[in-house]
Order: C-alpha cells, then sequence, then structure tokens
C-alpha cells in the first residue's frame, strides 16, 4: 500500500466551461443576482483561483463557509462580498467587521 501522501485522483477545472455554466444559470436566474459558492476552498479545486475567475465574470457577491476562507481570499487581494454560510462565533467579529 501507497502511503506517500499522493493521491492518484486528480481534477481539472475548466473556467471556460466554469464561465458557460455561469452564464447559464443566470439565464435561467431571470435577472436574480447569483452569490456563487466558493466553500470548502472551492471544493477543492482552488478558492483563489474561482473567485478570481467569479469575479472577472462580474460576480461581486461569493459564499463561504467560515470567515477564514474569506479573510484568506481577501488578504489575496479579492474585494467584494463575502456570504457567511456558517454560524460565526465572537472570536471571528474582527474579521467579518
Amino acid at each position: 500500500m501507497d502511503r506517500s501522501g499522493t493521491h492518484l485522483t486528480r481534477a481539472a477545472v475548466h473556467l471556460e466551461r466554469l464561465t458557460h455554466n455561469a452564464r447559464l444559470l443566470e439565464e435561467l436566474a431571470g435577472g436574480v443576482p447569483l452569490w456563487p459558492v466558493i466553500k470548502g476552498n472551492a471544493y477543492g479545486h482552488g478558492a483563489e483561483l474561482v473567485a478570481r475567475h467569479l469575479a472577472g465574470l462580474g460576480y461581486e457577491t461569493l459564499c463561504v463557509a467560515h470567515a477564514q476562507e474569506a479573510v484568506v481570499l481577501r488578504e489575496a487581494g479579492l474585494e467584494g462580498r463575502f456570504v457567511l454560510l456558517s454560524a460565526s462565533l465572537p472570536e471571528h467579529a474582527e474579521a467579518c467587521v
């Protein structure tokens, strides 16, 4: 058994497909603003990469699970709004502000 920590499973992010799917969802939503969810490191696909792409598509609001995820993205230079999908503890108040 290989215990080296490497994984044989890989996921590829095709940003052009993300763009296509986002535009399709926008059309189906009929003008209702969409807030893409990028919690859990964009479901393991790289939150910063996905967030930058979505911001480039015009999304100003992104959803994350925890305050620390938003802090990491903000420190990476991403602007806009972040919606927290989980409860926040008092010790997260400073990061939320």
